[in-house]
């Protein structure tokens, strides 16, 4: 692994003036999920993902994929309120640079 903390969504400084996006706001908590996964290179920690089904929590063991991450990135973006344009350039800046991070 590179590192193992987070340091938010990394944004650089040139695409903040021309899409919008900051490190800060409503894309936190996406980057946050998003960076652990990448972090991991997708093999979480045993115990560290569960899911609910008929009112239980169930662990789950799969390994994520970059592109699982990546799409995960963009669905808590979109349930968190980020607008489509931020998301989507979001999303194409992750799916273009994401490997330079992923298995570090």
């Amino acid at each position: 692994m590179k590192h193992s903390g987070y340091d938010g969504a990394s944004v650089p400084r040139l695409a903040w003036t021309l899409s919008g996006i900051t490190p800060d706001g409503l894309i936190r908590a996406a980057a946050l999920i998003h960076d652990w996964i990448y972090n991991h290179a997708g093999a979480l920690p045993p115990g560290s993902q569960h899911y609910r089904r008929d009112g239980q929590w169930c662990a789950t063991h799969g390994r994520w994929s970059r592109r699982e991450a990546d799409h995960l990135f963009a669905r808590i973006m979109r349930e968190a309120g980020v607008s489509r344009f931020k998301r989507r350039v979001a999303f194409i800046g992750v799916r273009l640079f994401g490997w330079f991070s992923w298995n570090c």
